[in-house]
């Protein structure tokens, strides 16, 4: 997943005022980043239990030292810099010299901690602390976008999970028949993305369900209902949307 810019796209589907959740991924789809991240290797084998979050990419590096933007209206401030380096020709360099810049202000410094946790599946999970859904929070959402981005750069996905690290999956109906009855043509090739999905749910040897849930996200699930008290899937897929 990429950059996100709008959290409120990814939650407002899913939740409602007063609702809680919880950001996080699971272990099995750690990127790069989040493999050579030692502390969070210690954190997963529970050598740890806790981590605070630090780095050298935007969202990690923003948790601890801050983020700052211009101040509106944006002026600037006189700023004394020293400067010191080596000439060409080997001599040392140094010097004071005052700066004309952009004065700044401090938008969050959050400082979150990532914790681990076992899913109702044995799916091992790292998570942010729970959050409390408002839509017109607006710091709210500056958190939001932290910890997903942070979710992107360690586990290449975010999940949205309940207080019980169950994945929060939207359910608008109950049906009274069985899931997959009478369905035919494009629809049945893209059920058979969530009868993958639905099976792994039960398999104890599986461990990367945030991941699959993530990239069936991918796929704009409009409508989810539930069918004879069993939770299922069923994907109104725009039509735009190519299934290879």
């Amino acid at each position: 997943m990429g950059n996100i810019r709008n959290p409120r796209k990814h939650l407002a589907p899913l939740l409602e005022n007063g609702d809680e959740f919880i950001i996080g991924f699971g272990v099995k789809s750690l990127t790069t980043d989040g493999v050579l991240y030692s502390d969070l290797t210690k954190l997963i084998k529970e050598e740890i239990s806790e981590l605070l979050v630090r780095g050298k990419k935007s969202s990690l590096r923003e948790n601890i030292s801050g983020k700052y933007q211009r101040t509106i209206p944006p002026k600037k401030i006189e700023e004394l810099k020293h400067i010191s380096y080596y000439n060409k020709k080997g001599k040392y360099i140094s010097f004071d010299r005052i700066f004309e810049v952009w004065e700044k202000e401090l938008v969050h410094k959050f400082n979150f901690k990532l914790f681990t946790g076992v899913s109702p599946q044995d799916e091992r999970i790292v998570h942010f602390e729970k959050l409390i859904y408002d839509s017109s929070d607006e710091m709210l959402m500056l958190k939001v976008k932290a910890q997903m981005n942070i979710a992107n750069i360690l586990g290449g996905v975010f999940s949205l999970y309940n207080k019980n690290l169950e994945l929060i999956v939207p359910v608008s109906e109950t049906l009274d028949r069985d899931m997959f009855k009478n369905v035919g043509g494009n629809i049945k090739e893209k059920l058979e993305i969530v009868k993958e999905f639905l099976a792994n749910q039960t398999n104890k040897e599986s461990e990367a369900n945030s991941y699959r849930f993530s990239v069936l996200n991918e796929f704009v699930i409009t409508d989810v209902k539930n069918a004879k008290g069993v939770l299922m899937i069923i994907l109104f897929i725009i039509l735009k949307m190519i299934i290879l």
